[in-house]
């Protein structure tokens, strides 16, 4: 086990896909949660010059899957704030292309979002479990957005971006993927993966 700290765009950029196990509940965060959230990065986004702002951290282990196709890791501890950001920088993204631009949505969407040149869902980074898997989907290819838990964060940070400025939602962006630190943890293939996340939830 090799803990290490990161920022969103090391944990996230590059060709690979978090897949949450089935064995984890849904998606549950609610209002509270995404309140903070949104607090923590628009004060980072104001403020980017002191210290990055602690997010928490993120437990994975390799993935045992085909040769062919994108990394995969289990994402055994952090799915409710990895996904959330996931589900914020959408929201910028659909945001800024509200506003004319181009730019920033497909530098987002490039990096951040989806593994561009495969098919299916590895072209996500991150694989939900098997219920939000529809509305995470709609989500981050631009299709109608359900009313659940995520479809409800997804309209909470696009309700908080309406009227701002695309510098606005550039520096926003910037503060998710750079301000955000976290202490990444990495098992060993053969850990069991349900284990751990027992033991770290108990």
């Amino acid at each position: 086990m090799q803990a290490s700290e990161t920022k969103l765009r090391q944990l996230i950029e590059g060709t690979k896909q978090y897949v949450i196990p089935l064995f984890q509940r849904p998606y549950s965060w609610s209002e509270k949660q995404w309140k903070t959230l949104w607090s923590d990065v628009v004060e980072q986004s104001r403020h980017g010059d002191g210290r990055p702002h602690f997010f928490g951290s993120i437990v994975t282990t390799p993935a045992k899957s085909v040769p062919q196709g994108v990394g995969k890791w289990l994402l055994i501890d952090g799915q409710q704030r990895i996904t959330t950001i996931q589900v914020f920088l959408a929201a910028i993204r659909d945001s800024a292309i509200r506003l004319g631009e181009s730019k920033l949505p497909d530098r987002i969407d490039g990096q951040y979002l989806t593994n561009a040149y495969e098919e299916g869902d590895e072209r996500i980074k991150i694989l939900p479990t098997q219920d939000d898997r529809p509305a995470f989907r709609a989500i981050i290819w631009k299709g109608e957005i359900p009313h659940t838990r995520l479809g409800m964060c997804y309209r909470f940070f696009l309700s908080r971006l309406d009227r701002m400025a695309p510098d606005q939602l550039d520096a926003l962006h910037l503060a998710i993927v750079d301000r955000l630190s976290l202490v990444g943890i990495t098992c060993d293939e053969y850990d069991n993966p349900h284990l751990i996340f027992e033991s770290l939830n108990q």
